[in-house]
């Protein structure tokens, strides 16, 4: 007997983007969309690119668009989870 649940199966799967994106509200966007948050401070949240070797963190929670460089993705998480908020 085929399982009614069969056809729907992809609907259950995600990737670890989705994933991380659904933990932390940090959602991974292209370098087009970090130059128009950049630009016009829409939408607010929290972001980030893979630009190569480098990662751009971008905090717009606020509408600041606050935007770091860094060199790892772990460098990258942290920043957009705690650094921002740390006086240096």
């Amino acid at each position: 007997m085929n399982n009614p649940l069969d056809n729907d199966i992809d609907k259950f799967i995600v990737n670890s983007e989705e994933l991380e994106e659904y933990n932390t509200g940090i959602k991974k966007i292209s370098t087009k969309e970090v130059i128009n948050i950049i630009k016009i401070r829409r939408p607010l949240g929290i972001f980030y690119s893979d630009e190569g070797k480098k990662y751009l963190a971008i905090d717009n929670r606020m509408g600041y668009a606050l935007v770091e460089e860094l060199d790892t993705m772990q460098e990258c998480m942290s920043w957009l989870m705690y650094g921002n908020c740390q006086e240096e």
